[in-house]
């Protein structure tokens, strides 16, 4: 009877406190809702707010007209919304945010590859080239660039460097281009060349002085030690683009360009300038996102054997490409544990870019990145601002005249619409070149 009574005494107070801890379970499951609710609310609101912050150009505080972009106190260029008016026309109405996307996430999905292909190898492959007989010593000196242009090119080609240095190079120089003024930041061009000193049939005495004397008289010459061949071709842009960003630390962006292709400068500048923020891990060009086939088109293809794809992976072509500063940062830090092959572009842009995480940016259909257009057609987009790049200009007697095209037709737009390239005619007069042009 005892054991009764005490039984009653323990259980029954348990079953009266049940209903209260099931009514104090539910009012805490209440709270901890509400509590989540009114954060996630709270996070929407400012997520609105920034969205409309971003859409709504406002006027730039004093702060901010103050503060410096770039990475030193020359160059300072517009921000996107404060100033849009600033920016490029071409910018404008072709490279919105809708108009200028990643490539899809599913376009990296092919092709199909070896396990373990596009991650680091756990020993290193190969090796840097961080010797250097030649430096630049004008470049990222007393004004850091907000681009740095590395131009491909090889020791005894020194007239298609003086051309360029006279052509759309000049601009690196006078931040002037024909007809628009000055540019809204700056740019630095950097010739990189290869020459083995252990190697006497390619760094011969005579040439090795011509080096020197140009390397004197123009400051804009790398000459890395290292012997100068199509297997090297991905080491020599590697390793320049370690050397650049080194020694530019604080530019912004790294362009990759060969010898044959010309550079819109103002066009290009604006477009990084004006998506400065999207392009922070970013690969831009010409991209090609999937079919492009694996070829061995002779010996110096030998390493596309070893690639063990039959298609490449996402990658911009190589005739001209754009690579952020974190980006050049991921691709060298990652470079020597990969077994690297002869296509430059396809392994710096495609598998590093792949390993690295890189986005892929390029106008739809790559209208904007020319891989090749005919004569006629090409120059005239090009001086109408429809080009970032064009390709194919061969000899320096095509650079020069399509240079002179372009100082000639900025002349006749300016005196028909004014100096001021904001309120320049998107589609000036393209009148057909003649027989000398081409």
């Amino acid at each position: 009877m005892k054991v009764d009574v005490f039984t009653r005494e323990l259980v029954l107070p348990l079953y009266l406190a049940l209903p209260l801890l099931s009514i104090a379970v539910m009012m805490y499951s209440i709270a901890l809702y509400t509590t989540v609710y009114e954060s996630r609310q709270d996070k929407l609101c400012e997520a609105v707010k920034e969205s409309a912050r971003e859409a709504t150009p406002l006027a730039p505080t004093p702060e901010e007209m103050d503060q410096h972009f770039g990475c030193s106190a020359d160059p300072v260029y517009p921000r996107r919304h404060a100033c849009p008016s600033c920016f490029h026309p071409t910018i404008l109405n072709h490279f919105r945010d809708e108009l200028f996307p990643p490539v899809p996430d599913e376009m990296y999905l092919f092709p199909r590859r070896p396990a373990g292909f596009f991650q680091p190898r756990p020993v290193r492959q190969q090796n840097l080239v961080k010797s250097v007989l030649l430096a630049p010593q004008a470049v990222c000196v007393d004004v850091c660039p907000f681009l740095v242009a590395l131009v491909e090119s090889v020791t005894h080609d020194w007239r298609t460097r003086l051309e360029i240095r006279r052509t759309w190079a000049s601009v690196a120089k006078t931040n002037h281009w024909p007809g628009q003024g000055n540019l809204n930041t700056r740019l630095s061009v950097i010739f990189v060349v290869a020459c083995d000193s252990g190697y006497s049939e390619q760094c011969a005495a005579s040439e090795w002085r011509h080096l020197q004397e140009e390397a004197e008289l123009f400051r804009d010459l790398l000459v890395l030690d290292m012997v100068d061949s199509s297997r090297n071709l991905t080491l020599k842009i590697i390793s320049g683009l370690y050397w650049a960003s080194r020694h530019c630390s604080r530019s912004k962006f790294f362009l990759k360009i060969d010898q044959e292709t010309f550079l819109n400068v103002p066009v290009l500048l604006d477009l990084l300038a004006y998506h400065e923020k999207r392009l922070q891990r970013s690969v831009t060009g010409h991209i090609y996102t999937q079919g492009r086939k694996v070829q061995n088109t002779g010996p110096s293809d030998g390493s596309l054997r070893d690639f063990n794809m039959d298609q490449f992976p996402v990658f911009a072509a190589g005739f001209a490409y754009i690579l952020s500063r974190e980006a050049v940062g991921r691709v060298v830090a990652l470079f020597p544990f990969y077994p690297a092959i002869g296509r430059e572009d396809a392994f710096i842009t495609g598998v590093l870019g792949r390993g690295a995480g890189l986005q892929h940016f390029s106008p739809p259909h790559n209208i904007f990145f020319a891989e090749f257009s005919s004569r006629i057609s090409g120059w005239c987009r090009l001086l109408q601002d429809g080009l970032v790049t064009i390709t194919g200009i061969g000899s320096w007697s095509q650079r020069a005249n399509l240079w002179a095209s372009i100082i000639s037709s900025d002349s006749l737009t300016a005196r028909r619409v004014g100096h001021d390239h904001r309120d320049r005619q998107l589609e000036p007069a393209c009148q057909p070149l003649g027989e000398h042009h081409l």
